[in-house]
């Protein structure tokens, strides 16, 4: 049985072949910028520490640990600039003081909770769940994603969320484990970067001189889609599986050209494309720029970057080529974040 992810339906709702080769042939690009990924992980994993009752000075660490600053490129992504060690490391103490007053009111069920969510037509679905809490003050369950950002936190982002097909599994998931449920919170954190010194002319800032440099901002929303909207996404999910399954099935997996080159943006499967190329069939012709990535975890918390299906340990050691120009989609970019 296949277990589907938000992330892995997004993806095939993107562009079919792009979900071939990334979930189905375990095809990645050498020399890819995760930069985005490893700093979402390394915020994830200073969350969890912090929610787990470590404190502070053991948040901190375990930000340090998943992506120590000796790892962190030299130049920072032009999409990522505010998404430094430096930054990051001071976010999560003003983090902590953000939310001191709203998080004494939580009392934390589970962080980084995996689990496989049953549909009623027996397709699996794949949840993670980065944190769920307890509202002393109401007495419900309330489910928490951290999401990093390079974006405003302003109504444009908040607008994405609303609907949002990974929030409608996360509650009906929820539901299922403990009933009624009070939300869903987006719990967000942006990390930006300024040029230069800027004096806002609104806002809450308006008239104030605000130094050049890194800056973050921490907000979060709480969301809670009705019963009916919850069986829309139910639906959504199997009609989504079974496209997939039947792309499986007949070996044609359709593509979407609007989705190869979005402004600046290029998919990292483009090179693959544009010639027609496909795994295994052009085996030799793909293998300069792309390379099989088992999809285990190493002993650090990383993927393994060996060939699916080898033997012995899990290596997280990423190849490199020096001669390497990233590419990287909006879909990787909004995974990062995630």
């Amino acid at each position: 049985m296949h277990r589907y992810s938000y992330s892995q339906i997004s993806t095939y709702a993107s562009c079919p072949i792009l979900y071939k080769f990334r979930y189905e042939d375990s095809l990645v690009q050498v020399g890819e910028s995760e930069h985005d990924l490893r700093f979402g992980k390394a915020w994830d994993a200073a969350m969890n520490a912090w929610y787990a009752g470590e404190g502070l000075v053991y948040a901190k660490s375990a930000f340090i640990e998943s992506y120590p600053e000796a790892e962190y490129p030299a130049a920072l992504p032009y999409w990522s600039p505010g998404k430094s060690f430096a930054s990051g490391l001071a976010g999560v103490s003003e983090y902590a003081n953000k939310w001191k007053e709203d998080d004494s009111h939580w009392e934390v069920v589970s962080t980084q909770a995996r689990d496989a969510h049953e549909t009623d037509d027996g397709d699996s679905r794949t949840v993670v769940l980065d944190l769920v809490v307890r509202d002393r003050r109401d007495g419900l369950i309330y489910g928490v994603d951290n999401k990093t950002t390079g974006k405003y936190l302003d109504s444009d982002f908040w607008l994405q969320f609303d609907p949002h097909s990974q929030i409608r599994q996360y509650v009906d998931h929820l539901q299922s484990q403990h009933g009624e449920v009070g939300g869903f919170y987006i719990n967000a954190a942006s990390f930006r970067h300024r040029t230069k010194a800027y004096t806002p002319r609104k806002g809450p800032d308006k008239g104030v001189q605000l130094p050049a440099g890194d800056w973050r901002d921490f907000k979060r929303m709480c969301f809670n889609p009705n019963g009916d909207a919850l069986q829309a996404e139910r639906n959504n999910f199997t009609s989504w599986v079974r496209k997939i399954e039947a792309d499986r099935e007949s070996g044609a997996w359709g593509y979407n050209t609007n989705y190869c080159k979005r402004g600046p943006i290029i998919c990292p499967y483009h090179t693959i494309c544009e010639r027609g190329y496909q795994w295994p069939r052009d085996r030799e012709l793909i293998e300069g720029n792309y390379q099989q990535r088992c999809t285990r975890i190493a002993a650090n918390g990383e993927r393994c970057w060996l060939a699916p299906g080898h033997e012995g340990e899990h290596d997280p050691t990423r190849p490199m080529r020096a001669d390497y120009e990233v590419d990287l989609s909006e879909g990787e970019v909004e995974e990062a974040e995630a």
